[in-house]
């Protein structure tokens, strides 16, 4: 797979996206659209920036460090900031940054060296198609029920120990890239999920966070468009420098329960 390839031998990755998702439970359904923009730096120093509007008006501005020993989660709307001990290697780092489906085809993971054909269940190439200016392969992926939810977090067949907890586990999932006919380069993807949610919040502001549960089934849609995507540049160290910002507070885990209540109300 030349895509896969490509991105293995690369050193650095920066990318600029528009985020949009959408996430059905029942009758209830939620959409969003942020603006991301991410930088990888072998061998394991990530930084992404998320800004955008959720429901009410509330931020859902958001950025991720990982300087290589610490991640760190800054949560603009909370005024707070998540430190975590790093995980060892990028194969536990693009885990880390898709808990709700850990085998789907990611630009870390692939960076990571992992290969996405021990994991896909079927790849069905569609056709061709212009992304922004690029033509691209469009590839329609499939998984299959390769993962079990546990209070845990994730835990993968072959597995001892489960991967970060997520607020949505996928039972089954599929997956649509575009991916570049000269470049091999990844200019848009979407994501289809369906399994089981215990917090909404969780997966609108990202790993760690605790707030009040809302079980139930749901379903979820991720797309990624592209507007850049560059390797092997010379990125400094210093963009991979986490600095709280002026008020905040640094803590063990994120508390959502308050802004959750200003939302949907108190669950008491």
């Amino acid at each position: 797979m030349r895509c896969a390839e490509t991105y293995a031998k690369a050193n650095a990755w920066r990318a600029s996206y528009s985020l949009g998702s959408t996430a059905k439970a029942e009758s209830d359904k939620l959409s969003q659209s942020v603006a991301v923009d991410v930088v990888l730096k072998k061998p394991m120093k990530f930084r992404q920036a998320s800004q955008g509007a959720g429901l009410m008006g509330i931020s859902l501005d958001t950025v991720i460090i990982c300087d290589g020993e610490n991640t760190y989660t800054y949560v603009a709307s909370l005024r707070q900031a998540l430190q975590e001990i790093a995980p060892k290697d990028l194969v536990g780092l693009a885990a880390d940054l898709a808990p709700e489906m850990p085998e789907r085809v990611s630009e870390p993971a692939l960076m990571a060296g992992i290969d996405p054909l021990k994991t896909i269940s079927s790849v069905t190439l569609i056709g061709t198609e212009t992304v922004n200016g690029h033509e691209c392969y469009v590839l329609d992926l499939t998984y299959g029920e390769e993962q079990e939810g546990t209070p845990e977090g994730v835990l993968r067949k072959g597995e001892e120990h489960p991967q970060k907890s997520a607020v949505f586990q996928a039972r089954s999932g599929s997956q649509r890239l575009w991916i570049g006919t000269q470049d091999y380069l990844i200019w848009k993807q979407r994501l289809d999920m369906t399994g089981s949610s215990r917090s909404v919040a969780t997966n609108v502001f990202g790993g760690g966070a605790e707030s009040s549960g809302l079980a139930g089934s749901l379903s979820a849609a991720f797309v990624m468009n592209y507007s850049e995507v560059h390797l092997d540049e010379n990125i400094p160290d210093s963009w991979f420098v986490f600095t709280l910002p002026q008020g905040a507070k640094l803590v063990g885990h994120l508390d959502l329960r308050s802004l959750l209540e200003d939302i949907i109300g108190s669950t008491e």
